[in-house]
């Protein structure tokens, strides 16, 4: 009896992974969706309020725009994509932790092992996990902008171009020793060979965009945007595609380097 009722819960904890993975799936749709149609509505009340302010005796064009359905109509395409962002991380704590729990529990009845957590324990799990995934990325990032701002510190754009740089140079090995480690992520400097790191920054820079989905004249509201929709598409948590867990390490990366200084900096390039 013990071991039936422990394939029931594994039977509800799968069942309740498919439902819940739905859910998100179709609340992402309908955020997305609707914030698609709400910047289109917000543009054409921009348009109506400033050929108002243009004619003011358009008194008809104003009691439209202030009419309490218009006002109505704005509020829920404001409010609904910001409320199912919460509710689909609600559903991907739920999908964690209940679901989780009741895998150990049904494993627990049926292999009598001594592994039994309880929800709480399973609740915190993800909360911590939430917490460290968020440190560890504004750690990178922090990386990332320190690594950059030595790269634009040291290579200057004269009267006669780039300056290049060996890496046998003793200056060069003490400015970018601590990086070595990041060599094949950053364009690859060879031994003895003359690199330009601008290069490089300009080609992350693009494959980043095309990672996010972003145009390069981005900015950081609609990185982080972009980057919020993708994470949780590709979320190992979610997607149990194989290639899920490495296009997500991509999208972590393109994010960790798409930072407002470095957007700032590619945008500043373009204008030299």
């Amino acid at each position: 009896m013990r071991k039936i009722w422990g394939k029931f819960i594994l039977g509800l904890a799968n069942f309740l992974e498919i439902l819940i993975g739905g859910l998100i799936n179709i609340m992402e749709v309908v955020v997305s969706v609707v914030s698609q149609l709400g910047k289109a509505l917000l543009s054409l009340v921009f348009v109506g309020c400033s050929a108002f302010l243009i004619a003011p005796w358009v008194i008809g064009g104003a009691g439209v725009l202030l009419s309490p359905y218009i006002i109505i109509i704005i509020a829920f395409f404001v409010l609904v994509p910001i409320l199912g962002r919460k509710f689909v991380s609600w559903l991907q704590y739920i999908n964690f932790s209940a679901v989780e729990f009741l895998r150990n529990y049904g494993d627990f009845l049926i292999n009598n092992k001594e592994n039994f957590k309880s929800y709480s324990e399973f609740s915190k799990d993800y909360k911590d996990r939430k917490e460290r995934e968020e440190r560890e990325r504004e750690e990178q990032q922090q990386a990332q902008n320190d690594f950059w701002e030595e790269i634009f510190k040291n290579f200057s754009q004269g009267s006669g171009g780039f300056h290049y740089y060996n890496m046998n140079d003793e200056d060069f090995r003490r400015t970018f020793g601590g990086y070595q480690g990041q060599q094949q992520g950053y364009g690859g400097y060879g031994q003895g060979s003359y690199t330009n790191p601008l290069n490089d920054f300009k080609t992350k820079y693009k494959e980043s965009c095309e990672v996010l989905g972003i145009p390069e004249d981005t900015n950081i509201y609609e990185v982080k945007t972009a980057y919020r929709k993708m994470a949780k598409k590709y979320h190992p948590d979610i997607n149990k595609d194989p290639g899920a867990t490495e296009m997500f390490q991509k999208i972590n990366e393109a994010y960790e380097f798409l930072s407002e200084e470095n957007i700032n900096r590619y945008k500043q390039m373009n204008k030299n």
